[in-house]
């Protein structure tokens, strides 16, 4: 479906099979959405680790929704880190909540100075 580079400049990719049969089958109020999801990896507003996964990272990004069940919602991708040198991470699951998850924060967007 996509590679995209996170702000860290690590490699995480969304297979189809992903997207597809595990994703949208569960949630397919996001098929509507996968620019979203692209974009909440490539600029998220915060990267936290999980607490369940060693290997996994929370991605979160406010979405961009403005009208609807998911307005002013939480975009979240699920990454797992398959590899480390060079990293490269795959898209486990991803979800639309009004909640932030994850525990330690490993990576946040820089506030905007006037």
């Amino acid at each position: 479906m996509f590679r995209v580079k996170d702000p860290r400049g690590r490699n995480v990719i969304l297979k189809k099979s992903i997207w597809k049969g595990h994703i949208t089958d569960k949630r397919p109020e996001l098929v509507p959405y996968l620019p979203n999801l692209r974009r909440t990896i490539k600029d998220p507003d915060i990267i936290t680790e999980s607490k369940k996964c060693s290997d996994c990272e929370f991605f979160i990004r406010a979405s961009e929704i403005r009208s609807g069940s998911f307005k002013y919602m939480n975009i979240v991708a699920v990454v797992e880190w398959i590899k480390k040198d060079p990293y490269e991470g795959l898209v486990k699951t991803a979800y639309i909540t009004p909640e932030t998850r994850g525990g330690k924060v490993k990576w946040q967007r820089p506030m905007n100075r006037p």
